[in-house]
């Protein structure tokens, strides 16, 4: 009997505890993305400071518009970014012990899958490109014609086809969507937010063009959810921006 008390009066002994894995919750999530997003912003204004420099010594005069329009500087500027903004999400992740792969849906989707989303992203294409044929408006915007014509090439595809598509799909539709939509805010809440951030990092467009990119993120969004796959959203965004250089391409050679 003794013995029995004893035993029932020692704590059983529990060596290096694991904390279980969580996700951060919608308001963490939201200001770690918005922190990511000034991280994204203070790494492309070091470029943009470097190529004034650069300027100003060459030639000795600079044209502010060219912080705006020139291709190149905003190729570099977008690929420089990538580097700090993908490793700070990944220190946000893996600080809750949580598997990258999961916490991000990195997996590959299914072929019919691939099919479907990509027929429905030139579906939404056709249509926005038919609307703004009927509102008189260009098909490729002048700021893309301009920063096209004022690029190295092969940087801006790099920067248009890889880098913006890697690097603002793990931040809206990766970090961004998982935290809210695995929340009581839900699915439709997170597609919203993660498509209105999105629009807003596109304020180089008009009115209409934002509101596009803003659609085209509900499409991602919705996308992403029926999937679970974001290397899929990331593929979609990859061809709309390859879209889009065709045009600018045909813009350029075709109606200069």
């Amino acid at each position: 009997m003794s013995s029995a008390l004893a035993d029932n009066d020692v704590p059983p002994v529990v060596l290096n505890p694991v904390a279980h894995p969580r996700l951060w919750g919608p308001w963490s999530t939201i200001g770690w993305t918005i922190i990511a997003l000034l991280l994204t912003m203070l790494a492309q204004t070091v470029v943009q400071v470097m190529f004034v420099v650069t300027r100003v010594r060459d030639t000795a005069r600079i044209d502010v518009s060219d912080l705006a329009t020139n291709g190149s500087l905003l190729a570099a500027a977008t690929l420089f970014s990538a580097p700090p903004v993908l490793g700070l999400i990944y220190l946000l992740i893996a600080v809750r012990r949580y598997p990258v792969w999961k916490y991000l849906a990195l997996r590959w989707p299914a072929g019919k899958q691939i099919a479907l989303s990509c027929a429905g992203l030139l579906g939404f294409v056709f249509l926005s490109d038919a609307l703004s044929y009927l509102l008189g408006r260009p098909i490729a915007p002048e700021v893309m014609v301009t920063a096209y014509q004022t690029s190295i090439r092969p940087l801006l595809l790099i920067a248009l086809l890889i880098g913006a598509p890697l690097v603002e799909e793990v931040i809206m539709r990766g970090f961004l969507f998982q935290g809210i939509a695995s929340s009581r805010w839900g699915v439709g809440t997170a597609v919203f937010v993660s498509s209105i951030m999105w629009a807003l990092l596109h304020v180089q467009y008009d009115r209409v063009g934002i509101a596009t990119i803003f659609l085209m993120g509900v499409y991602l969004g919705v996308v992403r959810h029926l999937t679970a796959s974001l290397p899929l959203t990331m593929l979609l965004h990859s061809v709309a921006n390859l879209v889009a250089t065709v045009q600018i391409l045909v813009v350029v050679n075709v109606y200069p």
